[in-house]
């Protein structure tokens, strides 16, 4: 059943259309799509993470019946199923899907776990469906495990298992999935080192800026940023909190367009294109200065980015602070004609992302 959209021009209006577009879109091509990696039309495992979501936020709100809801969800999983990495023998993780660099399609990558278990075990937290809970007991068990017999120098999960790079994003985004599902009872005991792990990345947070990718990278990008931030938001850190990591991303990013990317200072002098009349933008914080690139941000980050925004709107004691800030960013959003131009519009791991970030807006707005 096709999400029908409507004439009128306001803000919710031109937000459901986006939502619902979009959403028609991924279905028509029966789920499939390219990717800026692989450019044969599959089924992207993490973009139906990002689908489940999506579908999640449409009907906690009233947009989306229940009827429709449990076929459309069930159905997901069904297509999971299909292509989770059936070497892994009981194991039920997932990969790209296509080989990337020198890694295999069987190679299993964290992050995209995280955007799966996530879609299910946030169904799971406000729903009562047996497909699903049975189905997400196993994700669970299995993400315990991968993090418990894939770790770093640190102990913090591997991206992947060939990957040994300390990477913060997904390690921070997978302790938040294991706090949520201890939370209730899907877990008896968190991930060893639980405390201190989380303890780890906090302290590697840089007021005014951001985190960097690791330990030992200095690249920072607005998607990762916005993984980590919503992971704190997941793991019930106080709001002053939250607020200052997010005052340091929207200080990094948030310039005349939403950017991207940036290197932090101990890598500025390598870089060739400081001059006058260099398009990237420096930015000084208390403790390190930022070069940011002045690419516009991508669809998964700019939808992780209105999740945060999102997040952090209906959890805060005060709507005034930061719904303007997430209705001004989506309004930009929905009026970058660019947009309809830009191939990421065709490739479903990156649409997806934006468009979860959409549904969470709206439903954040038809709750407060």
């Amino acid at each position: 059943m096709a999400f029908k959209e409507t004439k009128s021009n306001n803000f919710s209006s031109r937000l459901l259309n986006k939502i619902y577009s979009s959403l028609n879109y991924y279905e028509k091509c029966q789920y499939k799509g390219a990717d800026a990696y692989f450019h044969s039309e599959i089924v992207h495992p993490m973009a139906e993470g990002k689908y489940l979501l999506s579908l999640n936020e449409l009907n906690h709100c009233g947009l989306l019946s229940k009827n429709i809801f449990l076929t459309k969800v069930i159905k997901s999983i069904q297509r999971l199923e299909k292509i989770r990495l059936k070497t892994k023998g009981q194991n039920y993780l997932w990969g790209l899907s296509f080989k990337w660099n020198d890694f295999s399609a069987e190679e299993p990558f964290l992050i995209t776990n995280c955007v799966i278990v996530d879609g299910l075990l946030t169904i799971a937290e406000k729903n009562d469906i047996p497909e699903v809970n049975a189905y997400l007991d196993k994700c669970i068990f299995s993400m315990d495990k991968y993090m418990r017999n894939n770790s770093d120098i640190y102990g913090l999960p591997l991206y992947s298992p060939n990957i040994s790079e300390t990477i913060f994003n997904p390690a921070i985004y997978a302790y938040s999935l294991m706090y949520r599902a201890h939370k209730i009872k899907l877990i008896k005991v968190l991930p060893n080192k639980f405390k201190s792990s989380v303890g780890l990345i906090k302290s590697n947070f840089i007021k005014g800026v951001g985190w960097p990718y690791g330990p030992t990278n200095n690249v920072i990008d607005l998607l990762h940023q916005s993984y980590i931030i919503n992971a704190f938001i997941k793991l019930d850190s106080p709001e002053k909190e939250i607020e200052k990591y997010m005052y340091s991303c929207l200080h990094t990013f948030k310039n005349t367009i939403l950017n991207d990317k940036a290197i932090i200072d101990s890598q500025i002098e390598t870089l060739d294109f400081l001059t006058k009349k260099s398009p990237y933008i420096i930015k000084e914080a208390k403790n390190a200065k930022v070069i940011v690139y002045p690419n516009k941000a991508r669809l998964w980050s700019m939808g992780e980015m209105v999740l945060c925004l999102s997040n952090l709107t209906r959890n805060s004691k005060n709507y005034k602070k930061w719904g303007p800030v997430m209705k001004k960013i989506v309004t930009e959003i929905l009026d970058d004609n660019d947009l309809k131009k830009d191939i990421s519009m065709t490739y479903p791991r990156q649409y997806l992302h934006l468009v979860h970030g959409l549904t969470s807006c709206i439903s954040t707005l038809r709750m407060i």
